[in-house]
């Protein structure tokens, strides 16, 4: 499907789709959130610490690295916002801990 990044209907479209990346995170179902993800997806943690890991190379690593992440994590999450700059392809969500 190709979508024009620069429409208010693709915007809404990516508004839609990290409303249920948060979603189903923070309601701990993570077949659901995975389920968002294309098999060659790649999640990437920039300000990670060096010893930890900096990217997840795709669906299958993220699941298998992330699936205890909800029960295991005292955090809480709080999305600031979902800029959708760069074509179709690809949403940034911003997440502070």
């Amino acid at each position: 499907m190709n979508i024009n990044p620069n429409t208010d209907d693709a915007k809404q479209q990516a508004q839609a789709v990290m409303h249920k990346f948060t979603s189903n995170l923070l309601e701990e179902n993570m077949e659901q959130w995975i389920s968002l993800f294309d098999d060659n997806a790649v999640f990437e943690f920039p300000y990670a610490p060096k010893h930890l890991v900096q990217v997840l190379q795709g669906k299958a690593a993220i699941y298998e690295y992330i699936k205890e992440f909800p029960s295991t994590s005292d955090s809480a999450f709080l999305f600031t916002n979902y800029p959708y700059d760069n074509g179709p392809e690809f949403i940034r969500g911003r997440i502070r801990l």
